[in-house]
């Protein structure tokens, strides 16, 4: 897919969407989370029984939200976001980049919230948090490079990587 959008000097082209292919992203995003947190809901509660996955984490945070399905439509957006986020890039499309933001911060905020709730969890959870954390930092980065050089064009792309390998 990439080959074919890769110029004479190796820049590949890089596209927006349009505001009606994004109003239908997002709806289809939308419905595709809740679609999931109903899955999960059920299903969930089997593989947390089953393996013990994520039963901590929903209970803590049940207990201090009153939100029961919060966990659920957490861990179907991270889900979702990360798929429709592939698919964009898969596609050269530059709004992959905010949904990788969200999917950044959202499992960062799972990732606080268990290290607040269970404290015997910092041994494994801080070091993933942090990796989360540099994930943002690198989805920012890559939202910000690939905006600038959607929007100005291929031509100062190509001065400033010519400037860099000099």
């Amino acid at each position: 897919m990439w080959k074919k959008n890769i110029d004479g000097d190796g820049i590949v082209t890089m596209k927006r969407l349009g505001p009606w292919a994004r109003t239908l992203l997002a709806f289809g995003t939308l419905l595709a989370i809740g679609v999931f947190t109903v899955f999960l809901m059920g299903f969930d509660n089997f593989i947390s029984q089953a393996f013990k996955r994520n039963s901590a984490f929903y209970a803590n945070l049940d207990a201090v939200t009153g939100l029961p399905f919060l966990g659920p439509v957490m861990d179907a957006t991270t889900v979702i976001l990360q798929i429709v986020a592939e698919v964009l890039l898969i596609f050269m499309y530059a709004e992959q980049w905010p949904l990788w933001i969200a999917v950044n911060v959202i499992t960062s905020l799972i990732w606080g919230i268990v290290i607040w709730t269970d404290p015997t969890s910092v041994g494994y959870a801080v070091p993933t948090l942090v990796m989360w954390l540099a994930f943002l930092v690198n989805s920012v980065y890559g939202m910000i490079v690939w905006y600038r050089n959607s929007r100005t064009g291929v031509q100062e792309l190509k001065a400033w990587m010519n400037a860099l390998h000099k």
